[in-house]
């Protein structure tokens, strides 16, 4: 047997049909299982398109199997009222029960049943259990889903699954493709004859029902259009996953612009065809893709596009002219805000007045600073020279980093960005450049957003790290201030994420990271704009009353940013950072344990020392101040031998200068301290004998600390 239940919809979000339909799938499998277990998961076949989801199962028996399920009661010694109770309730005898893991249970006969009253109870649980963002309501407000739901097939084999939910009778009547529903004024039904032929009847009018199919077509007519034009085009995966949920029939079409537009920035290019258009911008050669992304003025970018839409054959060379024309409409409106921002310098008077007018956060006023854009153009400035300092910047270059700070937010109040947002930065590089500043000023411009995203690419130079460096803290600082800090899941200024990309741009070479330390390089930039000292103690972290402070919100971000970057859990990591350090620690020194400490993870003994490790610090709880056990009073091997092993590790790890080096020292202790642990007994009916066992270990927490610095040891117990 087969079933086969599809729901019609008005057009679901884009981007998300995949999402709901695996929804509903694993609802409607749920409660399945609940009843049955003959019907295997993979007998059931998802389809999704822009109006309709459906869920067509496979071999489905007629019956469901009679079984015993397992009814555990109260525990044999509850009050008789309560073992009473529970054997009425269930309609057996109290001489039927039986113990079982401490519970009096009992097996009860589950009769086998029709498949059609389990896939009743499956049909209305998976339909109105079912939630996710932005439902919709309709009618009188009392159906809800993902948005109004118009028709509802459910066929059992050729028959049709009767049953009626949001006010629709369930029939065998769908809707094919919205072009051939022209004639109709777009309410054509077509029958599906049984649920074996929905595919089948589906593709015979212009619609496929699989998402996984759709998408293996998009990608083979793209392919085909890439080999017969003799270029590649730039598939975006978010973009390639929203094509797939707008379209019933996609068909892959090439459409072209004027190539006096390639004159244009090449990013404002790629934006409009991506973003505002959904094309995929094509180029002449495939290693030039990565370089025109990141790079405005990158060759590379063909006049030629590719467009995916929803048409007969006959209609293509219309739909080809109406793309192209509205496409052109937009490129037209990017070519007169270039030449209109082209005619000003990028910093003007007039354009100073309109970033004056331009809010970044008006409750700044309170703490006597400019709450307007322009002030954080100011604030970046005097960071900018307490960076450079700190950084020991050359003369040019901090007179550069000054300028490019200068420079950076002008575009904010440009016609390019007015009307294209997301080209902030980029567009103010491509007007630096144009106006002839020097490369490293506009390239450092155009990369003080970066990176916008985990995995995005970093800026390019020291002087595009430092002003996107200057950026973030900045904002961060700024906010915390105000106390607007991320709170739960909530992070509205996404200062997670920039917090992220401080840490990425100063890890960003393993073999040299920027060389600085978190604590002073946030302390001196703050002292730049706000010279109160006691005020930057408080926001690092003296403040008891927040919930969480500056320094303890980067610690985070820095370990979770080292947990992306290293094999090393997040658990491991805080061995380094101890909870409410001060990261008054030199960011090079920091790496060069960390990522020595993730070669010593990869040893084959690492766990072994790390178990030893972790045995002591369970037992000793608080150290002896200058412990000096006494080896006459040791009485077990064991303890003689660890005494031993200890002075004879002692003299090695001297000798070690890496980290590295030094915890592969700790494998030849780590065999003797286990075997410690499991032949001697800490706890002595001898309290002299005890309290010396516990100076041994003690001098052992003494040496770690000696030799290893100051970490924190106590956090290896959560690994």
């Amino acid at each position: 047997m087969f079933y086969l239940l599809e729901i019609g919809t008005e057009e679901l979000p884009a981007g998300t049909t995949g999402q709901i339909s695996e929804s509903l799938k694993n609802l409607f499998f749920t409660k399945l299982k609940e009843y049955t277990n003959l019907i295997p998961e993979n007998n059931i076949e998802l389809f999704s398109t822009p109006r309709r989801l459906a869920i067509l199962i496979k071999d489905l028996p007629s019956q469901t199997e009679s079984r015993q399920e397992l009814i555990k009661g109260p525990a044999p010694s509850a009050v008789a009222q309560a073992i009473e109770g529970f054997a009425k309730k269930q309609n057996v005898k109290i001489t039927d029960l039986f113990e079982e893991d401490g519970r009096l249970c009992f097996y009860k006969v589950i009769d086998s049943k029709p498949i059609s009253e389990i896939l009743k109870l499956a049909i209305e649980f998976s339909l109105k259990s079912f939630t996710a963002e932005r439902f919709m309501t309709w009618g009188n407000g009392e159906h809800r889903f993902a948005r109004p739901i118009r028709w509802i097939v459910s066929l059992l084999d050729s028959e049709i699954f009767d049953f009626e939910l949001f006010g629709l009778k369930a029939n065998r009547q769908t809707r094919p493709n919205r072009l051939l529903e022209a004639d109709q004024n777009g309410f054509k039904f077509i029958d599906i004859p049984s649920a074996e032929l929905y595919a089948q009847t589906l593709r015979a009018n212009l619609v496929e029902p699989n998402r996984t199919e759709r998408k293996k077509s998009i990608l083979s007519q793209i392919k085909n259009l890439e080999e017969k034009n003799n270029f590649e085009a730039y598939i975006d995966e978010n973009l390639l996953e929203e094509i797939i949920d707008l379209l019933e029939w996609p068909t892959a079409l090439i459409g072209s612009f004027e190539a006096e537009f390639l004159e244009l920035p090449q990013t404002l290019i790629i934006n409009v065809l991506k973003h505002h258009q959904r094309y995929l911008p094509c180029f002449k050669q495939k290693d030039k893709i990565k370089q025109t992304l990141l790079n405005a003025t990158e060759a590379g970018l063909c006049s030629e596009f590719i467009f995916i839409a929803n048409c007969l054959p006959a209609a293509q060379p219309n739909v080809i002219k109406g793309n192209q024309r509205v496409l052109r409409a937009r490129l037209k409106d990017g070519e007169f805000f270039v030449k209109e921002d082209l005619k000003v310098q990028l910093e003007n008077e007039k354009s100073q007045i309109k970033l004056d007018k331009m809010t970044f956060q008006k409750e700044l006023k309170t703490l006597g600073q400019s709450s307007s854009m322009l002030g954080k153009v100011k604030r970046l400035n005097e960071m900018s020279k307490a960076l450079a300092e700190l950084m020991s910047l050359k003369p040019d270059q901090a007179e550069d980093l000054i300028k490019i700070s200068n420079l950076s937010k002008y575009d904010l109040v440009s016609n390019l960005v007015f009307e294209f947002p997301e080209l902030q930065g980029i567009a103010g590089g491509f007007i630096a450049k144009q106006q002839k500043e020097k490369s490293h000023i506009y390239s450092a411009i155009k990369d003080q957003y970066k990176p916008l995203f985990s995995g995005d690419d970093l800026p390019e130079s020291l002087l595009g790290a430092s002003i996107s460096i200057l950026d973030r803290i900045d904002n961060l600082i700024c906010l915390f201030l105000l106390n607007k800090i991320p709170t739960g899941s909530g992070d509205p200024f996404a200062l997670r994420r920039q917090s992220q990309g401080i840490f990425e741009i100063l890890l960003a070479n393993r073999e040299n990271p920027l060389n600085l330390e978190i604590k002073q390089l946030f302390k001196k930039l703050y002292l730049s704009i706000w010279a109160n000292e006691a005020g930057f103690e408080e926001v690092w972290g003296g403040n008891k009353s927040k919930k969480i402070n500056l320094k303890e919100f980067l610690r985070h971000r820095l370990i979770f940013v080292l947990s992306q970057n290293t094999n090393l859990k997040k658990e491991l990591l805080e061995i380094f950072m101890a909870e409410n350090h001060d990261l008054d620690f030199n960011l090079k020194d920091l790496l060069a344990k960390v990522y020595a400490f993730e070669k010593v993870q990869a040893n084959s003994d690492f766990q072994d020392s790390l178990m030893a490790i972790k045995r002591i610090f369970r037992i000793i709880k608080t150290e002896i101040h200058e412990p000096k056990p006494k080896p006459e009073l040791f009485t077990e091997n064991a303890e003689k031998n660890l005494w031993q092993s200890l002075n004879n590790w002692q003299i090695i790890i001297q000798k070690s200068e890496k980290f590295e080096d030094k915890w592969l020292s700790l494998n030849s202790l780590s065999l003797v301290i286990n075997n410690f642990f499991e032949e001697v007994m800490i706890e002595d009916k001898n309290p002299e004998t005890s309290m010396n066992r516990k100076e041994l270990l003690s001098l052992l927490i003494l040496s770690l600390r000696e030799h290893f610095g100051n970490l924190n040891w106590e956090a290896l117990q959560k690994v």
